[in-house]
């Protein structure tokens, strides 16, 4: 047996263990960057979500570079890390994407109802004139004729005085013991004539109007309109709008809208529209531009049947 010190017997050649292999690029594995702005931008989105238009860029920015980060994980073999932190800007990207479409959904649904809200109101608006007037002439039982104007108030009252009387010749009725009577309101047609530049209405309510006939009221819709053409004929130009709203109690069952034409009596000339649509009225109680404040409704001027008929023919 050789000594380890035996020059003419030396051990068996041993190469040392070399350890381990250096891996390439030095060093132990690296934090992928991606997952590492993932993650800032995904922590970034739910704070920059009530500004709304900054998270809509930092939430798919987060979610993209942690699906790249956690793809580019997989593929290193080892080399990289930062699996949690990709998981973790994808988590927040995705929540904050879900707050940002719920966000624009419940905007959306609010302006949809503040804009609702808002045609309400402006239609309210619009309506309120014509309300005051329907307040002013459901109280009368004396044929009240009114009207925005000394000269509307003159219109107003020519029309309730036809009125009236085309009723005693057209809207009859005989009963079974053959007494004629009139058919069937029991009152007068109070009325208010709104004339502005270029324009007419004529609001008329009818008492009792349920109970017309489908005939009755066809020859009431007749009647008032043949009488608004004839008294604002020299007062409203050739095709000027020209409106009548007859209403009973509660609702309008005809309102007529056209324009101002020659009358000839063989049928409603220069009617072109009717329905039981009120909200047609509305322009007719509009302001002019010219008007600075919006008019006052005048008070009463009471309209007796004892004065219309000792005032003659209205013409």
């Amino acid at each position: 047996m050789s000594s380890p010190l035996d020059p003419f017997n030396p051990p068996p050649y041993r190469p040392s263990d070399p350890g381990p292999v250096p891996r390439l690029g030095g060093g132990g594995p690296k934090t992928a960057v991606l997952a590492i702005f993932s993650l800032v931008f995904g922590a970034l989105s739910p704070v920059l979500i009530c500004l709304c238009s900054p998270a809509v860029y930092t939430a798919p920015a987060a979610i993209l570079l942690g699906h790249l980060a956690r793809f580019r994980i997989r593929k290193s073999a080892g080399q990289l890390t930062g699996g949690g932190l990709a998981r973790t800007g994808l988590i927040l990207g995705y929540v904050s994407l879900a707050g940002l479409v719920a966000m624009g959904t419940y905007k959306a649904i609010l302006f949809k109802g503040a804009e609702n809200v808002a045609k309400v109101i402006l239609a309210d608006a619009e309506g309120a004139p014509l309300r005051e007037v329907e307040r002013k002439i459901a109280t009368d039982d004396e044929g009240y004729a009114d009207g925005n104007t000394p000269q509307a108030r003159d219109l107003a009252k020519k029309f309730v005085t036809m009125m009236d009387r085309l009723s005693l010749l057209m809207l009859t009725w005989t009963d079974a013991t053959g007494k004629v009577e009139r058919k069937p309101s029991g009152g007068h047609y109070a009325t208010w004539c709104e004339l502005r530049p270029g324009r007419c209405a004529f609001v008329v309510h009818v008492r009792g109007y349920p109970g017309y006939a489908d005939d009755a009221r066809e020859s009431l819709d007749l009647m008032a309109w043949q009488t608004a053409q004839r008294y604002t004929k020299g007062i409203l130009k050739e095709g000027a709008p020209l409106a009548v709203g007859l209403k009973g109690d509660l609702l309008y069952d005809s309102v007529m809208v056209g324009k101002a034409t020659e009358l000839t009596y063989d049928g409603p000339n220069g009617l072109e529209d009717s329905g039981t649509d009120k909200a047609r009225l509305y322009p007719f109680f509009a302001p002019d531009v010219d008007e600075s404040a919006p008019a006052k409704v005048p008070e009463r001027d009471h309209a007796s049947v004892a004065d219309r008929e000792g005032s003659g023919d209205p013409r």
